[in-house]
């Protein structure tokens, strides 16, 4: 989603600029941020010493005026229960004044995702990244990973209500992606813009930290293949995530 929003005109569109901000400490945020800067070739300006996240918004948010865009788009991952926690940090941003939207995936296909993500941690790879990045979540075996997961997908789903927020499902964005975008803009205050669903047009102000697929690689066109992934989970875990979301997912018109 925030890459389809960064194909927007004057749109800026930034991928857990906060995780970030609380992960790299004030010198990696800055020459991370600042490689960003050059990746896409903007403007740059140091971000604020302070470790608060109102100052940190605004320095976002004056890093998009600074290169004539209009619109700052900010993707935060919800986290409850672990490490990097930030459930207050989401509660302090929808209390202000900017629209907030909730999207989610269902929940077999979101955990065949987290598992695969939380593999790679246990690896090589995901040892040298704990030189660089102190503190990178890391669970025991796959059933702790399971049960962590499915806790906080019902958490997400129960804040997203407590917080009256409106909840766009992954499955319905990739199978009819414009005329779901248009109906998150018009949440969003954001004009819709045809490019938005064109994975071929330059995202002018796109980057941050996350999925790899997204952030790093070339861009692809929107699909569905990564819906419908129930057959990846073992029958063991596969029980953990049914038990653990049924009741939630069919708030969200999920069949489990």
């Amino acid at each position: 989603l925030g890459f389809l929003l960064g194909g927007g005109p004057g749109i800026m569109s930034l991928s857990e600029p906060f995780l970030a901000h609380s992960i790299f400490g004030p010198g990696r945020l800055r020459r991370h941020l600042a490689r960003l800067a050059r990746k896409q070739n903007l403007k740059f300006a140091a971000p604020p010493q302070s470790s608060a996240p109102a100052p940190f918004l605004e320095y976002l948010e004056s890093l998009a005026a600074l290169n004539a865009m209009k619109t700052l788009v900010i993707k935060e991952t919800f986290r409850q229960g672990r490490e990097w926690e930030n459930v207050k940090l989401l509660d302090w941003i929808v209390a202000g004044a900017n629209p907030v939207i909730g999207i989610t995936r269902h929940p077999y296909d979101a955990a065949v995702s987290t598992l695969r993500f939380c593999r790679w941690w246990r690896g090589v790879v995901g040892r040298v990244a704990r030189l660089w990045v102190p503190g990178l979540p890391l669970f025991a075996d796959d059933e702790i990973l399971m049960k962590y997961f499915a806790a906080n997908w019902c958490g997400f789903v129960r804040w997203s209500r407590e917080e009256h927020l409106a909840i766009t499902r992954y499955e319905d964005l990739v199978r009819g992606p414009q005329q779901v975008l248009q109906e998150v803009c018009d949440r969003a205050r954001v004009a819709f813009h045809p490019a938005m669903v064109d994975s071929s047009a330059p995202r002018v102000a796109f980057g941050g930290i996350g999925a790899p697929e997204v952030i790093n690689r070339k861009p692809r066109a929107v699909h569905a293949r990564s819906v419908g992934r129930k057959k990846e989970l073992p029958p063991h875990l596969l029980d953990i995530v049914q038990s653990g979301c049924a009741d939630a997912a069919r708030e969200l018109g999920y069949d489990l």
